[in-house]
């Protein structure tokens, strides 16, 4: 089942999305460095996963929720790039340097030679599909899903920061899961956290007719064809 995320008439084309998850997609790693790596390459991973559910046939492009929906005659353009904090959009963000000036008792992990993590600072990509899904009434599934965005936290007593991939809970509360974790006492982790997949696809509008249905009852939905 499919739910219409973006009109036809709308900036970002017609995209429809999944009602429900489709399938369940790990992030992160045993170590540190899996674990940072699944982090910086978590938007294209998710994306990937997302577009291995294209039909050709009706559908130009596919993305995982929370990428940047901008298309350009029906393909995502930016959907592997990042917003940042003023919405620009940019190929990546800057790593994370630590410590903060406030972290004096801060140490490095054995063998990290700078304080630079290697880790991409938070975006801010999921903001505009989250004002979309909230309207559309479709933000909340009752499950775990996976957006495609970034952040970095750190707790309030300078014990740890922790770099998370953004994900929605059962509840529609907006939360995160930790693919790697650096701890003021020069621990370093990675953690593999698994979460829902929600694909998003721009349709072939110009092409597409409904077929059946009457988009009144999930039992009597609207069915596509050409």
């Amino acid at each position: 089942m499919f739910r219409v995320l973006y009109p036809m008439d709308s900036e970002y084309g017609l995209q429809i999305i999944s009602d429900k998850n489709i399938q369940n997609v790990t992030l992160g790693g045993s170590t540190w460095e899996e674990g940072k790596a699944s982090y910086n390459g978590a938007i294209e991973t998710l994306n990937n996963e997302a577009g291995k559910y294209v039909n050709r046939e009706y559908a130009y492009d596919g993305r995982c929720v929370g990428s940047i929906p901008t298309v350009k005659n029906g393909v995502f353009v930016n959907k592997n790039r990042v917003r940042d904090s003023e919405k620009n959009i940019k190929d990546k963000l800057s790593t994370v340097i630590l410590p903060p000036s406030e972290w004096t008792s801060y140490t490095r992990p054995t063998g990290w030679t700078s304080n630079d993590t290697g880790c991409y600072d938070s975006d801010t990509n999921y903001t505009v599909d989250e004002t979309a899904l909230e309207g559309a009434n479709i933000w909340t599934t009752g499950q775990y899903y996976w957006l495609a965005s970034r952040s970095v936290y750190s707790y309030s007593d300078s014990s740890s920061t922790n770099f998370v991939v953004r994900r929605v809970d059962t509840s529609g509360y907006l939360h995160s899961s930790g693919v790697c974790s650096v701890y003021s006492d020069g621990r370093a982790y990675g953690h593999s956290y698994t979460d829902g997949l929600r694909p998003c696809i721009s349709l072939k509008s110009d092409i597409i007719r409904i077929i059946g249905g009457n988009g009144l009852r999930e039992d009597t939905a609207y069915t596509i064809g050409k």
